[in-house]
């Protein structure tokens, strides 16, 4: 069940090789997209490659097209205050009230990894590690206690990355004190002019950059991208400067190739400096003056950045990716796609006509896939991604037995829509679902948030997209959408098809199970196109709606959340919020989870619920639901753990209806289609093959058992448990936890009429059938009497070590407890980045978790994971006890307790509709009676003192009856 939400349509412009502490991650964006799906499921062994090219069979003389974009440049947006000082650096400022109280900076470099002097020597990335280490104001570490007193907490994946192209670094700060918008500035005025880049913590850094680099490209699905990330830059500009760099680089770094690249490329005239929030901007602009109208260039060296956008090659291209630890064999197939000038009327328009292609396109594969003429292991999609500036890709990953003739019947697809055309129905049908967006996004225009308005600045500075007013924006893509015709994207995709050969690899453990470089080519020359099949009828509604039951009681709580109660046991509350507007946001929740249920483990129930959310509702197929929700903004999942089950999602306000009805039919009518289930099996032998090959993975397993007994716990099937699976089997699983109501609590938040609320859960809540009163059992492990350590040994080549420990305390806690709970929690955050980190350079970083439970029984566990050299575990497990043992002998310093309430007090100041509707549910199931609120958060956090947090450190961690897994050397 896809959830319809607005693509926009613009080229991602963030590389998805990007590295370092970029706060949306570029792996995230590789995983959602093409990069490294199907390849992530490994660890590790030699790899081996080999390629070949062909010759296209697009006949290039048999329709006369080519795409001539109107060069206009788009509107600039009035309401940002942009120029640039006489130095020549650029700045976009803006007064935004969302979400109020703050200010959102960044300082944008236009040079990333492209730009080094040494192609493959990660200077770009290791220099924006060095930034965060000293600058002639904020010497040694004294930046990142300067960052956390702001609210800024410092570590992995945030403030900063580098890419193919640009260097990006990030920060909030609150406006409740100017003396806290003034350091910020200030901040950014440091890096972008007075690094110190001293040796001595050049040599410091190294092990961190190294780790980095393991943790990213020294594991099994590591390895394979890296050979990816050679087939898309081979023979271009970008060839052999991915931006993480080598080991070989990393270890041996030294302050000459950073210092040079620092002057040559952080001058005022190739940087922007941007920020956006609470602040008029005359004030920000006389404040920005003054802390950057002195910097001046250094050195003589100051070339232009010059992107050079490679050719794009007719020719189809065959690779083969092997590595002993991959578990699944499969095709990644890409189409090379020109790098439009976005910042202009044709570019911008022609991006969008690729958009509608794209979803045209996915519409026809998911088709053939659901009518089983397209053989495919999970649902096939056509998603764009840019590797950086220059190179632009629509593609899917494919998984099958058969990747030879998946591949023919996918290029057999694609190209019958390029021989016969679209159809107007699948035009209006594409313009449909694009059209919601745009609605979508209108009905949000009043709540656009701090952070949107600074990435779309940041990408206007670096490639001259995303500056329009908000309304312009829409009104030209609603006009560009509206005029289309569906000859116009059918000779669109023609030319892009013949333009563009496909680029497949073939990806698997032993290339002796995978199609060869000659039968690929082969396929791609040979293959003619194929005519729709998929013949379903469509639908305009999915149920009418029921009689309403009217609620037996009804009232408010916390911050006035409307709440019904209705006689079959169901609760809805309802939050009206602005955060978003526009949106509403669901959650629904049952106790019981799959421990209720009779010898039912974890993992079969998660394969139940993917089964059915995969599928359609009711009596209508998944190509027909699909189909119905083409022109609705409505996404809903299924989640379900030991001690209960629920489905949680979203919708545009006028879709709330839609958004009930899916939830009614669920709950009444589930169906799994053939498709569903054999995608669910397909990604459960994944995890079991992945837990095999993986140390990361059975690690992270180990540490579930840690909590959870080892029976029935486990999140990965038995092949036993996916043998026997049935679609009827599963199906009774679901509707075991899921076909009736007994303490169920739907908690909705967001942009809607309280009316309006009470109504459709009258109707469709309220109307649930019964069930019987059930209950969760106690699957905790039995409680630890001694330290239990298990190492994990790592497989083949990879390098990705790290250590994890878990500490619990099996007693009651209060709201107290739960606040104090959370400043332990950022303090050891803290102390992971200071010492592991920092003083050992033995880790690139870690997390830090302390979580106050109600159920099964009352307690509180610590989980701490830490990613590190394998060599080195031993040193980095006696620096992190050493802080451990402080903090439960000592507490925390006065200053160190002041940064991490800072912290914690400045993220209280963000808060979305999921916020209000935890908060709520918990409110009104009383299960979290002592659970931290909107209201109390802040008073609470008033009351902790480091003592308090001394005493819970003493009493949750134990350093006699802790659980340990690490990762180390075999």
């Amino acid at each position: 069940m896809r959830n319809k939400q607005r693509w926009i349509a613009s080229a991602l412009t963030a590389a998805v090789l990007a590295t370092a502490c970029s706060t949306t991650t570029p792996e995230e964006l590789a995983d959602e997209y093409d990069l490294s799906q199907g390849t992530d499921e490994s660890a590790n062994a030699d790899d081996a490659s080999g390629s070949g090219s062909g010759a296209t069979n697009a006949d290039d003389d048999s329709f006369n097209y080519a795409p001539d974009p109107d060069p206009t440049p788009l509107e600039f947006d009035s309401d940002t205050l942009t120029g640039a000082l006489d130095n020549g650096l650029t700045y976009y400022l803006r007064d935004n009230d969302s979400p109020g109280s703050s200010i959102q900076l960044r300082l944008v470099v236009n040079a990333g990894s492209a730009q080094q002097e040494v192609a493959d020597s990660g200077v770009a990335h290791f220099l924006e590690h060095m930034l965060f280490n000293g600058t002639d104001d904020f010497p040694g570490n004294e930046l990142k206690d300067t960052l956390e007193s702001l609210g800024i907490q410092f570590g992995p994946e945030l403030n900063a990355f580098t890419s193919y192209d640009e260097t990006v670094y990030e920060l909030w700060a609150q406006t409740d004190s100017e003396a806290t918008v003034d350091t910020a500035i200030q901040v950014l005025a440091q890096w972008a002019s007075a690094a110190t880049i001293d040796p001595a913590e050049v040599a410091a850094e190294r092990g961190v950059v190294r780790d980095e680099l393991r943790q990213r490209t020294e594991s099994a699905d590591g390895h394979i991208f890296v050979d990816f990330i050679e087939l898309y830059t081979d023979g271009t500009g970008y060839e052999g400067s991915s931006p993480i760099g080598t080991a070989e680089w990393a270890d041996t770094m030294e302050e000459a190739p950073l210092r040079t690249f620092y002057d040559r490329w952080y001058r005022p005239d190739n940087m922007a400096i941007i920020i956006v929030g609470d602040v008029p901007v005359d004030i920000l602009e006389e404040k920005l003056i003054d802390a950057f109208g002195e910097i001046s260039a250094r050195g003589d060296d100051h070339p232009t950045h010059t992107v050079v956008t490679p050719a794009i090659s007719p020719n189809p291209v065959a690779e083969i990716i092997t590595h002993p630890e991959n578990v699944v064999d499969n095709l990644s197939v890409d189409f090379p796609f020109t790098t439009w000038d976005q910042g202009t009327v044709g570019g911008s328009k022609l991006i969008v006509w690729e958009t509608l292609i794209a979803e045209m396109l996915t519409r026809r594969l998911t088709n053939a896939w659901f009518d089983e003429t397209l053989n495919s292991d999970s649902e096939p999609y056509i998603a764009e991604f840019s590797l950086n500036r220059g190179l632009r890709y629509y593609g899917s990953n494919l998984a099958s037995s058969d990747l030879g003739a998946t591949l023919e019947q996918y290029l057999a697809i694609l190209r019958g829509a390029a021989d016969s055309g679209f159809t107007e129905e699948e035009v209006a049908d594409a313009v449909a679902e694009f059209g919601a967006g745009i609605d979508s996004w209108e009905a949000s225009l009043g709540s656009t948030q701090d952070a949107d308005y600074a990435w779309w600045y940041t990408n206007h500075f670096l490639t001259g997209i995303w500056g329009e007013p908000e309304q312009a924006w829409i009104d030209r893509e609603r006009e560009v959408i509206k005029s289309v015709t569906t000859d116009e994207l059918s000779d669109h995709w023609r030319w892009s098809l013949a333009t563009g050969g496909p680029i497949m690899a073939a990806v698997g453990a032993d290339a002796t199970t995978l199609p060869t470089i000659a039968e690929m080519l082969e396929i791609a020359e040979s293959t003619v196109g194929s005519a729709p099949t998929s013949d379903f009828e469509t639908i305009d509604k999915l149920m009418d709606s029921p009689e309403p039951t009217e609620p037996t009681n009804s009232y408010t709580v916390l911050q006035d959340a409307q709440v019904w109660e209705f006689d079959n046991g169901a609760i809805v509350v309802f939050q009206q919020t602005d955060i978003v507007e526009g949106s509403i946001s669901f959650e629904a929740t049952s106790m019981g989870g799959y421990s209720a249920l009779n010898d039912v483990s974890f993992a079969e129930a998660v394969l139940a619920s993917n089964a059915v959310i995969g599928s359609g509702v009711g009596p209508y197929s998944p190509a027909q639901l699909d189909q119905f929700l083409s022109d609705k903004s409505v996404g809903i999942n299924s989640v379900i753990f030991s001690e209960g089950e629920g489905l949680s999602g979203n919708a545009d306000t006028e879709d709330i209806e839609t958004l009930f009805q899916i939830y009614h039919l669920l709950m009444t009518a589930p169906s799994i289609h053939e498709t569903a289930f054999r995608s669910a099996i397909s990604s459960g032998q994944i995890l079991l093959d992945q837990l095999a090959a993986d140390a990361a993975t059975e690690a992270e397993l180990e540490l579930q058992f840690m909590t959870y007994r080892r029976e029935l716990n486990s999140w990965v099937p038995t092949q036993g448990e996916l043998d026997s699976a049935t679609p009827d089997s599963l199906l009774e699983i679901f509707t075991s936890r899921f076909g009736t109501v007994d303490d169920l609590v739907i908690s909705i938040a967001g942009d809607a009429d309280a009316d309006v609320v009470g109504k459709l859960a009258a109707a469709y809540v309220g109307t649930l059938p019964p069930g019987p009163d059930d209950s969760f059992t106690n699957q905790l492990a039995p409680a630890r009497t001694e330290v239990v350590a298990i190492e994990v040994p790592l497989r083949g080549d990879a390098e990705n070590g790290g250590i994890a420990w878990h500490f619990d305390s099996r007693a009651d806690w209060d709201l107290g407890d739960a606040m104090t709970g959370r400043v332990l929690e950022t303090l050891i955050q803290t102390l992971i980045i200071d010492s592991p980190r920092e003083d050992l350079g033995a880790s690139y970083g870690g997390s830090a978790v302390v979580t106050p439970w109600s159920v099964p029984i009352e307690r509180m566990d610590l989980t701490i994971q830490i990613n590190g050299d394998p060599e080195r575990i031993d040193e980095i497990r006696a620096a992190v006890f050493a802080g451990l043992t402080d903090l439960t002998e000592n507490g925390p310093s006065q200053s160190a307790f002041d940064r991490a309430v800072a912290v914690l007090r400045a993220d209280y100041d963000f808060v979305s509709n999921y916020t209000f509707t935890e908060q709520n549910a918990g409110a009104v199931s009383g299960l979290d009676d002592g659970a931290i609120t909107t209201i109390n958060r802040n008073r609470e956090l008033d009351q902790v003192s480091p003592a308090d947090v001394r005493r819970l450190a003493a009493r949750l961690i134990d350093f006699e009856t802790y659980g340990e897994v690490a990762r180390v050397p075999a």
